[in-house]
């Protein structure tokens, strides 16, 4: 036990020796009640030596004779050994790579480029994860990711992702984990994998806190504080900061239009923009350890920022008498994220436990959009407002068990229940004439979504092989409600309601060969959910020659995913490389046609794809 707080310490190292040497008789570490128990134990007089990390080296004598054959030692006080604290010196680091069976963690906290930096610029520094200039992130060019904050999607999703990822600070983060193909005890969704970004959580005992400040040539800058408290059964941290970007964008576009009279039609476009945001992101949360075998966690995120953009785009028709035009385009969005979870954590033994949670999220975003556009001597002006507002409840309970050092199983549930409503209003001839409501671009769209998922997964290992499959099944039942002005001028609301019930295997299979050699299999079935603006009819109007809109009809992309792994270490080097391949049916892809001079896109489940490569 601990001298100071009387806390029974599990994992501490026992061993029994003979009187005057050096050879154990017998070995072991405390359990999670801090007991120890020597079995068949000979007559005689013993040194007990009991050790742990951070407290002072005991030696205990015991004597066992014909008469008292047994000892009963009682409670066994250690002392922290303080002197430790100033003279131990680091002289290495965490790994920046690690591998398991199903992932890759990559330890942020150790590259020193993450000091003022974005998660989004963490995320671009990391193998086979992309980040473009929208902040859109993609896993080895694939865009069907699913991103998640310690496990959890945490409010993220696709329309708020880049926004959310640009306020997110990269010295908050530890930790990412990069699952290209996930096991059936994660969420089936996201054909591409998933991205889990863990955010610190200190351990060290007593309180302590930092403070940083910086900035880049571009104009930006940031500012952040945190504490961290680790006292008796408690362990909590808080922390908070600033932090503003900005940016500029230009891109060239070309588009060659074949006619039906053998004629073609070009269009060069070129934009050129500039952006800003800023935002303040803080954190709370806190476990109190009820006892050694149960523990009750709680976590509040908040965030609260905005965005500016500012973008031009110049219309040039070459070889053709039509006139060159230009669209103006200025907008701003406020968004504000709250996120709240609750967890209890019971632990029967070691590697044997069960983990209840429950979590809230709610996002908000705000803010207008104002279009100008040029044609000669017209111009014709455009508000748009469009706030978004989506909030998700989920309920998880995960049980696992090693029944012996070779065999586990794991075996748990999810519920998460979304709902999303976004209001589209547009204006003409804005601060020119007098305002009139444009009923073609007003539009309501509301999104509700359930889904219920169980798994179970069993892992063991024999000599050199390794080996894990599971499967979870996931029922969704979603419901899409668009309201807007139908050929009357009249509002019309049209319903859609889909249900359906899938089962997703997934095999792991690894094997060690001789020399540091490690080759690793493994197959997944995976999922890729329509939501957002692919299911949302309202037409974005953002670029007046290339107009867009949802098809609430979509149904999921399936894909089948298998992986080769080959891994070398070497004492100081390793070496990894994967042969991936996936097949994917039901692909949603942009379906185009002209109307005028505008390009009208919308989606559909046209295709089948296979994605293959090596890294």
């Amino acid at each position: 036990m601990d001298a100071l707080t009387k806390e029974k310490l599990e994992f501490v190292n026992v061993a029994l020796y003979k009187d005057g040497s050096d050879k154990i008789v017998q070995g072991m570490t405390s359990d999670m009640e801090g007991s120890f128990d020597f079995q068949n134990v000979e007559k005689g007089s013993y040194q007990l030596k009991i050790s742990f990390v951070g407290y002072k080296q005991m030696t205990i004598p015991v004597a066992l004779t014909a008469n008292k054959p047994n000892a009963a030692l009682g409670n066994i006080f250690l002392h922290e050994d303080t002197k430790v604290l100033s003279e131990v010196q680091v002289t290495g680091q965490k790994s920046q790579m690690k591998f398991e069976v199903d992932k890759r963690t990559f330890n942020v906290d150790q590259n020193i480029a993450s000091a003022g930096a974005s998660a989004s610029e963490a995320l671009s520094n990391i193998p086979s994860i992309s980040v473009d200039n929208e902040g859109n992130v993609s896993l080895r060019n694939n865009s069907s990711v699913t991103i998640w904050i310690n496990g959890r999607p945490s409010g993220i999703t696709e329309d708020n992702q880049a926004q959310i990822l640009e306020q997110l600070p990269a010295e908050s983060i530890e930790s990412i984990e990069v699952i290209t193909n996930p096991s059936a005890r994660y969420s089936s969704e996201g054909s591409a994998g998933i991205i889990n970004i863990v955010m610190k959580k200190e351990k060290n005992k007593g309180y302590y806190g930092g403070v940083s400040a910086g900035g880049n040539t571009l104009g930006g800058y940031s500012a952040s504080a945190n504490i961290n408290i680790n006292y008796k059964k408690f362990e909590g941290l808080a922390s908070a900061g600033y932090r503003y970007h900005s940016f500029d964008t230009n891109g060239e576009t070309v588009r060659t239009s074949y006619l039906g009279d053998g004629s073609e039609s070009i269009l060069n476009q070129n934009s050129d923009g500039k952006g800003s945001g800023g935002g303040i992101f803080a954190r709370l949360g806190g476990t109190y350890n009820i006892t050694r075998k149960d523990a009750l966690g709680l976590s509040l995120s908040m965030m609260d920022g905005n965005r500016n953009r500012d973008n031009r785009i110049v219309y040039n028709y070459p070889f053709s008498s039509k006139q060159s035009s230009e669209r103006i385009t200025k907008g701003r969005t406020d968004h504000k994220m709250i996120s709240g979870s609750i967890d209890y954590t019971h632990t029967f033994a070691k590697d044997h436990d069960l983990r209840l949670s429950g979590s809230y999220d709610h996002n908000n975003n705000s803010g207008d959009t104002r279009y100008t556009q040029i044609d000669g001597d017209n111009i014709y002006y455009q508000l748009q407002d469009a706030p978004r507002e989506r909030s998700s409840y989920e309920a998880q309970a995960d049980y696992q068990n090693k029944f012996a050092e070779t065999f586990k199983v794991e075996a748990g549930y999810k519920g998460k229940w979304s709902s999303r409503d976004q209001k589209t209003q547009t204006w003409d001839a804005l601060d020119k004439l007098p305002e009139s409501e444009q009923n073609s671009l007003y539009n309501d769209f509301v999104y509700d979504e359930t889904i219920q998922a169980a798994y179970v997964t069993l892992s063991g290992m024999h000599d050199k092989l390794s080996y894990q499959a599971g499967l979870r099944g996931e029922y969704t039942d979603y419901s899409t409600e668009t309201t807007g002005y139908n050929s009357n001028n009249t509002l019309e609301t049209t319903r859609n309601n889909k249900n359906y019930f899938d089962l997703f295997p997934s095999a792991f299979i690894s094997y060690s060969l001789p020399h540091g050699n490690e080759m690793q299999l493994n197959y997944t079935r995976r999922i890729q959910r329509p939501r957002g603006r692919q299911l949302n009819p309202f037409k974005n109007i953002s670029d007046s020659a290339n107009i867009s809109y949802g098809n609430p009809n979509l149904s999921p992309e399936y894909t089948h995913s298998m992986e080769l792994n080959y891994i070398k270490n070497w004492e100081e080097q390793m070496l990894s490389a994967s042969l991936f391949y996936r097949a994917t049916d039901g692909v949603i892809q942009q379906v185009s046609y002209l109307d005028g001079t505008s390009l009208i896109s919308t989606s559909d489940n046209v295709t089948n794809s296979v994605r293959s490569g090596i890294e």
